[in-house]
């Protein structure tokens, strides 16, 4: 599995620190991308072991799962610009407050909302907090080749897939004691 941001900004930097410090994803599966090259956190991306580019379209061809960590007023942009890139085996990820689902799946149509708190994942004690529940929740939906819906109460995991989803959130709390 890869992981891409678009946006290279605080947010992504946190939750890509919060992946390494777990081992939840090795750092030179993640790329990221912004149009301004100078910031203080694409260097540390980069510090990181994270691939960079100032192309989102690059991307996208180099993810599995998409983060849409951009400001919301800037998702039609994106979306307009990725759109046509987007596959079926794309599962995005909005972590932009006020957007909706609907809007997004329009362009791309497996989506999830991630309301994500930057600081979360800099809290090594108790590692995450929502961020770990869903890359979790992430790695669950991409193993088990499913996309998690807009309406959770429609859907119910099979005895195989929660038996699955038991067996890599027991390995993820390994990862985090």
């Amino acid at each position: 599995m890869s992981v891409g941001f678009i946006g290279a900004g605080q947010l992504a930097h946190a939750l890509v620190k919060g992946f390494a410090l777990a081992g939840v994803i090795a750092t030179h599966r993640i790329t990221a991308s912004s149009p301004d090259k100078d910031l203080l956190t694409v260097a540390g991306l980069r510090k990181m072991g994270a691939s960079f580019t100032t192309s989102n379209k690059e991307t996208v061809k180099k993810s599995d799962v998409l983060f849409l960590a951009v400001k919301p007023h800037i998702i039609p942009f994106v979306l307009d610009e990725i759109g046509p890139d987007i596959e079926d085996r794309h599962l995005i990820v909005s972590c932009a407050a006020g957007v909706t689902i609907s809007s997004i799946e329009k362009t791309c149509p497996s989506v999830i909302q991630g309301m994500f708190n930057s600081k979360a994942p800099m809290v090594v004690g108790g590692f995450l907090g929502m961020a770990g529940i869903m890359m979790v929740a992430l790695v669950c939906s991409v193993v088990l080749n499913r996309h998690i819906p807009q309406s959770h109460a429609s859907y119910t995991p099979s005895s195989d897939e929660k038996n699955m989803m038991i067996e890599i959130l027991d390995s993820s709390k390994k990862l985090i004691e």
